[in-house]
């Protein structure tokens, strides 16, 4: 929050790959709109309109649902991929949010075995020197994998 402050950020951006998730919950429209209410509420952000969802692809690779929400303070989108069992998700918001939280929060639903994390602030007009000197250090700490257990009766497949 204090280099997201002191850099004058126009908004926070997180994409989180996350992977050998559950089929079932990642091909239920219902269970994608659900997470999505629950993602904006642990935002605190406003949701504008309905979440867009639409299941669809002819080619296997990249086929199964993508979703938009619009928020108040920016957008929320999200691909999940059949064949691998993927979902690569984006927040952005020029509301500050914690973004290890969502990663976990998003982790926990999908039950994702694994996961890669990029987080980054958009529109500074300049960056504190510390933020600099750290953020190489500091962007492998979120790209880090975290190996998580696979729930009793859920496949990793």
């Amino acid at each position: 929050l204090e280099e997201y402050t002191c850099s004058n950020a126009w908004g926070l951006a997180t994409s989180v790959d996350i992977h050998n998730c559950n089929p079932d919950t990642i091909r239920s429209k219902s269970a994608i709109e659900r997470f999505t209410k629950e993602l904006c509420k642990r935002l605190g952000v406003k949701m504008f309109g309905e979440t867009g969802g639409v299941d669809f692809g002819e080619d296997p690779r990249g086929s199964g649902f993508s979703l938009v929400q619009l928020i108040e303070t920016s957008l929320v989108s999200g691909h999940f991929a059949n064949q691998t069992n993927s979902v690569y998700l984006d927040v952005f918001s020029c509301k500050f949010y914690e973004a290890r939280e969502i990663i976990d929060f998003a982790l926990s639903f999908f039950e994702g075995t694994s996961h890669n994390a990029h987080c980054i602030l958009r529109g500074c007009k300049a960056f504190p020197d510390t933020y600099l000197r750290t953020f190489a250090e500091r962007n492998i700490i979120l790209q880090a994998r975290r190996e998580m257990s696979v729930p009793a009766g859920v496949s990793a497949a």
